[in-house]
């Protein structure tokens, strides 16, 4: 059956016109239109699989026998995800820069980056001066003992301008909706109590420099287009170490610098950067909930940031049940040599830190250095056997993804900004899960399993159900479109000529998705039924616009002999352009999707007539001119 239009067909369509019982048609072809296939990702504790594409499966296959049942329900919502990423340390932009090849950058920078061909990290934190991973220890604003700058007129960041600016930005350039957090490890020595990086705490004579300070920041570094969405008061206010920059911020002296001098300021300034409490371990929350019931400092504060270094994840949802109209930002914890198992790493950082963090209410997950040498390097004091997201052969330039890679893109490649946690079962220590909508109302559910066996469950949803299998100690990226379109088999919005030749692609094979016909096998029926009854067009049609006509035949022409896909040409699915796919335009000239065909015209011969001569040199092709090629009767070739 051919469904009649009501208009003609675009080049690529979202929902095809149809009338009639060709709703049916829409209905039998998508089974069920609510729910899209689903597919997968896993990554194994052993390795086997590391972020491997499953096969896909379709909803209403569920078993009645499985043990586990993962309700999701989307009407029930949490937090809203403002990113994933790791931190842009010195160490790590220098690695970047200066340790590989422009080949080599942009071929990882776009891994990392981009949402369409990499992992799609989305949020970034910078340290706002030296940390440990730096080669030396700076601030923005150094000077002389006994010199002060309270209006920050030396301030400069020429420190980032050679390593960490430039890789900012080529980053921003492949994900424009990076987003980029700011922490301090120390204020300048010269505003402190000791006079020192290291240790001490803020002069209260300090606080109003300070704020210009990060004033300056804020506006320095969107200066060069790198806008700051939040900032951290201090680094592990409660730590301090003579090997690398850090300062002492009691909880009263936070409450005064954001109430009395930093949200001010950044208001007065129409700086619309967040500012965050805390920024340390998941054990002292109270530290953070004591800032926030500052009545001059809560209204300027948008959350609060968490370490994993100590403590339990839980804490984050005690402070949100005190403080539920605040954020919980997740900004740092690192693998390392102390942690050299990979199946452990994952496992732990599953439960923790992923289905955890976010169980708990994490808006973003952010780990610690994003690139580190293989030393655990450059750094100078603090942690020597820390691990970067992936560390980079200085002499080589050679990549090696680490645990922390996988688990990032676990989520990062699926769950967007703005995705929103929705609810999902979780069996603890079995199947654990987390479930999120995104912005184009795809869902998402993250699965982990930290047993040793191979668990099986079944996930429902609003009565459409499916069972899977994961693998033991294994974490897996269930994904589905809940707003199916009829065809769009690689779920770019549109159905397309990208769709023809995916479908092709799999002649075959049993794989579901494919399978538009659902009788078990993808073969031509799947094709026709794509082409005529979703795209009603026909076969030549290489522009999808709902005719085959000249436009169709020049593009074959252009393509002839050459390889190329349904928008070169190729109508049969052999990836090669060639005769008999010029054949097949033939036979379906002058169809038109709104009118009833025509006779081809005589230039149709004419310009096939063009084509014999190319065709004569190949060796592949036999052309015959002994007899003219003549159209006849309902467009078909005859010679």
């Amino acid at each position: 059956m051919t469904c009649p239009p009501t208009s003609r067909p675009s080049s690529s369509i979202l929902w095809p016109a149809r009338a009639g019982a060709c709703f049916l048609l829409l209905a039998a072809v998508t089974a069920r239109a609510d729910l899209g296939p689903v597919r997968g990702w896993l990554t194994t504790g052993d390795q086997s699989s590391l972020l491997r594409e499953q096969a896909p499966v379709d909803w209403g296959t569920a078993s009645v026998n499985a043990p586990y049942r993962v309700v999701i329900d989307p009407d029930t919502t949490y937090q809203t995800i403002q990113g994933f990423g790791a931190a842009m340390t010195d160490a790590s932009a220098q690695l970047l820069m200066s340790n590989l090849t422009e080949q080599q950058r942009n071929a990882l920078m776009n891994e990392l980056f981009s949402t369409s061909e990499g992992i799609g990290l989305s949020y970034l934190r910078l340290p706002m001066g030296a940390s440990d991973f730096s080669t030396s220890h700076y601030t923005y604003n150094d000077l002389q003992p006994g010199q002060t700058d309270p209006t920050q007129t030396h301030f400069s960041l020429e420190p980032d301008l050679e390593h960490r600016i430039p890789a900012l930005q080529q980053a921003k350039s492949i994900n424009p909706n990076l987003k980029l957090m700011g922490s301090p490890w120390s204020a300048p020595a010269w505003m402190k109590t000791n006079n020192s990086l290291y240790g001490g705490s803020l002069k209260s004579s300090s606080y109003e420099a300070y704020a210009a300070y990060f004033r300056r920041f804020v506006e320095g570094y969107s200066g060069y287009g790198l806008a700051i969405d939040a900032v951290t008061v201090q680094n592990e206010p409660l730590h301090t170490t003579p090997s690398y920059p850090s300062m002492l911020m009691p909880t009263y002296q936070q409450s005064t610098f954001i109430g009395d001098h930093l949200g001010p300021l950044f208001e007065s300034s129409g700086i619309n950067t967040k500012i965050l409490a805390y920024d340390h371990n998941w054990d002292e929350w109270n530290y953070a909930l004591t800032v926030l019931n500052d009545p001059e400092a809560s209204g300027y504060i948008d959350g609060t940031a968490f370490h994993g270094y100590a403590g339990s994840v839980e804490n984050q949802s005690r402070l949100h049940d005190f403080k539920p109209d605040k954020g919980i930002y997740f900004t740092e914890i690192t693998g390392g040599d102390f942690a050299p198992d990979f199946g452990d790493s994952l496992i732990w950082a599953f439960e923790n830190i992923i289905v955890g963090g976010l169980r708990n209410w994490s808006q973003t997950i952010l780990y610690w250095n994003l690139a580190l040498d293989e030393n655990r390097g450059p750094h100078l004091g603090g942690c020597s056997n820390c691990r970067g997201v992936v560390t980079i052969d200085r002499q080589s330039g050679e990549i090696t993804r680490e645990v922390e890679y996988y688990v990032l893109a676990q989520v990062s490649q699926f769950i967007d900004p703005g995705a929103v946690r929705i609810d999902s079962t979780t069996f603890d220590g079995v199947v654990e899960t987390v479930a999120f909508v995104n912005p184009d109302a795809s869902e998402v559910l993250i699965a982990y399993n930290p047993t040793w066996q191979e668990q099986h469950f079944e996930v429902e949803r609003a009565g459409a159900r499916f069972d899977y299998t994961i693998e033991a100690r294994s974490a897996l990226t269930l994904t589905w479109n809940t707003r199916v379109i009829p065809g769009d088999l690689d779920a770019s919005g549109t159905v397309d000529a990208d769709d023809i030749d995916l479908l092709f692609e799999n002649l075959g094979t049993e794989t579901s998705l494919y399978d538009l016909s659902h009788d078990g096998i993808v073969n031509h029926a799947d094709v026709d039924m794509l082409i005529r009854d979703i795209l009603n067009t026909e076969y030549g049609d290489a522009n999808l616009d709902g005719r085959v006509d000249l436009l169709d035949l020049s593009l074959l022409a252009q393509s002839f002999e050459t390889r190329g896909g349904w928008a070169s040409g190729d109508f049969s699915g052999n990836t090669v352009v060639n005769l008999l796919d010029l054949s097949t335009l033939a036979s379906y000239f002058n169809h038109d999707s709104s009118r009833i065909p025509e006779p081809a015209p005589g230039v149709l011969i004419c310009l096939l007539s063009s084509l014999a001569p190319r065709a004569r040199r190949s060796p592949s092709l036999t052309w015959s001119t002994a007899q003219p090629v003549q159209i006849v009767g309902h467009g078909q070739l005859s010679s």
